[in-house]
């Protein structure tokens, strides 16, 4: 299956080997073969399990993180300054 990506990768990449010819010299599985030839792009995709892991998440802040968030800012220190004579 790493050699079928990294054919693909190429494939996508590098218009000489876009023709017929270069799919049936690529070392590939017949069934594989077939499929690039024949654009099925679902079979592919099934073939070597394309999914996507996409995940997002949202937590809604509560009041308590807030005021803790100011006590926080109100406790710590003033900033340094720096001065440098150039």
């Amino acid at each position: 299956m790493n050699s079928t990506i990294q054919f693909l990768a190429n494939l996508a990449s590098d218009a000489a080997l876009q023709a017929a010819d270069a799919v049936n010299r690529a070392e590939l599985p017949a069934h594989i073969n077939a499929m690039i030839q024949a654009n099925d792009i679902k079979a592919l995709k099934a073939e070597l399990d394309v999914v996507p892991d996409i995940v997002c998440i949202l937590v809604v802040a509560d009041e308590d993180d807030d005021e803790q968030v100011d006590q926080l800012q109100d406790d710590s220190p003033a900033p340094l300054k720096i001065a440098a004579n150039g």
